[in-house]
């Protein structure tokens, strides 16, 4: 699926659901194995932008969570843009400085029911960023500065990047 997959592919997703449901799940499902997460108990990779509302509550589009090597949970959280994301853009559309930062708020101090294990309550320990485009420069600084841990920015280079380096794993 990802072997013959181009930039311009990526860029051409003009649906936020599309692009998670045929990049951005498949991408981390690959590094789930890439990373043998499952060696250490259950991987989750689930589509929580589907349902606007818990979204709206979450500011994550899909959650990631995994048992790490001394079997820790670990719980990302991830927000798809479609568009570029840019510093000068206003607040009020979905790739505004504005939007994201709320949305980064949102997702740190969200407390949800723990997909790995359900009795437990979870909030995210980290966040991707993740634009089928361009992020600018002032736009990256400003995310890594706002003052959370363990926020990654990825754009349409950086899918790329990690598509060709894991699609060797994917029939495995």
């Amino acid at each position: 699926m990802f072997r013959k997959l181009t930039k311009e592919q990526i860029k051409n997703y003009k649906e936020e659901n599309k692009f998670v449901e045929k990049i951005i799940i498949p991408l981390f499902n690959l590094i789930a194995k890439y990373r043998r997460f499952s060696d250490n108990g259950p991987v989750k990779i689930e589509n929580w932008g589907k349902d606007k509302r818990s979204e709206g509550n979450t500011g994550i589009d899909v959650y990631f969570g995994f048992y790490d090597e001394f079997n820790k949970e670990n719980h990302y959280g991830i927000q798809a843009k479609i568009t570029k994301i840019i510093c000068r853009s206003k607040g009020g559309i979905p790739n505004s400085i504005e939007t994201i930062s709320n949305q980064i708020r949102k997702a740190y101090d969200a407390e949800f029911t723990n997909p790995l294990s359900p009795k437990e309550p979870a909030k995210i320990s980290g966040f991707y960023i993740i634009t089928s485009q361009q992020v600018d420069i002032t736009a990256r600084n400003y995310f890594k500065n706002l003052g959370y841990p363990n926020i990654e920015i990825l754009d349409v280079d950086d899918l790329l990047y990690a598509i060709r380096k894991l699609s060797k794993y994917e029939n495995d």
